[in-house]
């Protein structure tokens, strides 16, 4: 990410804040060009709860969703599925996770 293209995505997501706090009869902020693919990068990757509650996530991802909307359909890189260490089901598979009384 080079300092142009970190500047167009920091004032992409102070569009999206300005979307979110506005009022719903407010005209929205549109984005700088180019920046849908890195909203909807942001509003994949975040966690709750983590990173903060899930009604403050979902104003928070429907806002950046919003915002992306007024730039283009892009989409940011899908989520990684390889090596996930949150999502790994060994532990309990095959019984190894005993339940205590029963």
């Amino acid at each position: 990410l080079g300092a142009a293209a970190a500047e167009r995505l920091d004032q992409a997501l102070r569009c999206a804040l300005t979307n979110l706090m506005a009022p719903a009869h407010a005209q929205p902020v549109p984005p700088p060009a180019g920046t849908a693919a890195g909203l909807r990068y942001w509003r994949d990757r975040i966690s709750v709860p983590r990173d903060m509650p899930l009604h403050a996530a979902r104003l928070l991802r429907a806002a950046l969703e919003r915002t992306a909307a007024l730039d283009g359909p892009e989409q940011g890189p899908p989520l990684p599925v390889r090596d996930r260490r949150d999502q790994n089901p060994a532990p309990f598979v095959g019984g190894s996770v005993g339940v205590s009384g029963r």
